[in-house]
This record gives C-alpha cells, sequence and structure tokens, in this order.
C-alpha cells in the first residue's frame, strides 16, 4: 500500500497465490489513510471513511465464504490493485 503525503490517493494491490476452499470471512486492513476523509475505492460501489478502512477494512473475501458472489475474486494466483480517492 501506497499513500500520498496530502492522504488523498493511496493504492492498494492484494496477492493471493491459492484459492482457500470454505475459506473464512476475510477483510484487508489498510493504514496510513486520514480518519475524517470520506474515500471511494475502485470496484467498490460504497465510500468509506478512512477510520472504517483502517479499522474495519476492505472486504476480500470469495464465494467460498459466501461474499463476493460475482466471481469477481475467484480463482488461484489472483492480484487485484485498489485506487483510493478522497471524494469531496
Amino acid at each position: 500500500m501506497i499513500v500520498s503525503k496530502d492522504q488523498s490517493a493511496a493504492i492498494v494491490g492484494y496477492y493471493r497465490v491459492l484459492r482457500q476452499i470454505n475459506a473464512p470471512y476475510r477483510r484487508l486492513k489498510l493504514s496510513g489513510l486520514n480518519p475524517e476523509f470520506m474515500y471511494s475505492v475502485s470496484s467498490k460501489k460504497d465510500l468509506f471513511y478512512g477510520q472504517e478502512l483502517m479499522k474495519v477494512g476492505l472486504i476480500i473475501s470469495d464465494s467460498s465464504a459466501s461474499e463476493n458472489n460475482d466471481g469477481s475474486f475467484e480463482g488461484d494466483y489472483l492480484s487485484r490493485l485498489f485506487i483510493l480517492k478522497k471524494v469531496d
């Protein structure tokens, strides 16, 4: 993860080698964001506060945990980049 100096933008990389069967519910906790800023996250429809992303995290569970059933997190050797931008 890399965050801009003014904390208005960030890039987060997620990499998975092998998919687990019946994997637990997973979240990726971020760091270095401004807790007061509202962020948009690429590939997500909702907006998130920085504090929420740092304390609760971004959902990265797949269909084996009954989440993200759209097929976007399926298979082995998965990588995703999430682009975060401050919403004014």
